[in-house]
């Protein structure tokens, strides 16, 4: 049985949904305030416009030079490009909590992957499943994958901080505007009936 891709105005996108409310955010981030590993991975997910196998693929190296110099250089799987990689000051706090953890093991080495469990490396099925998990124990609505929090990156850039749509377009290799609207969730009716709502020219 072949998979459902929606649509809108004719582009194909991804069915996954973004977080689009801070509320979920931070329960989320407080249900995870004991696990340093699933608290910057989740917070990771949701500072970058990072895909999630290139998450899963983050090495201590990589976390240490964000930490120490601001941004690292990733070389992405699924286009093989090189991309600078920068993250928020609380994914950066919430990164150096597990890099302590993770060097009290004398086995990790510079290249040793960050994010691990018992067996090993973080797969990208895991990471989607662990993102479902946690959206579910908190209620977020909606279809919930391992794409949500690259989206919700870029919904929050675009509806909070004001960021222009041509920067995200970049940001997610996007080869036009429409794709990014549609990717970052914010072509659906319900987000079109919260914009006009919250348009309140008697505030003015």
């Amino acid at each position: 049985m072949k998979k459902k891709i929606k649509k809108y105005n004719g582009l194909r996108y991804n069915a996954a949904d973004p977080i689009r409310d801070i509320k979920y955010i931070l329960e989320i981030l407080d249900r995870l305030k004991d696990n340093p590993r699933d608290q910057a991975l989740f917070m990771t997910g949701i500072s970058t416009n990072l895909r999630g196998s290139d998450l899963v693929n983050l090495t201590v190296k990589n976390a240490e030079e964000v930490i120490s110099k601001g941004s690292c250089i990733i070389i992405e799987e699924k286009t093989t490009k090189p991309r600078r990689v920068f993250m928020s000051k609380s994914a950066k706090l919430i990164l150096t909590k597990l890099l302590l953890e993770r060097k009290l093991d004398p086995k990790v080495g510079p290249d040793s992957p960050l994010f691990v469990g018992q067996r090993g490396q973080f797969k990208r099925v895991t990471f989607s499943r662990m993102v479902q998990q946690w959206c579910a124990a908190v209620g977020v609505p909606g279809k919930i994958s391992g794409h949500t929090l690259r989206k919700t990156y870029g919904f929050f850039q675009f509806r909070i901080k004001g960021v222009d749509l041509e920067s995200l377009m970049h940001d997610f290799n996007h080869s036009d505007i429409k794709t990014t609207l549609c990717y970052i969730g914010v072509t659906d009716k319900t987000e079109q009936q919260k914009r006009f709502e919250d348009l309140d020219y008697t505030e003015l």
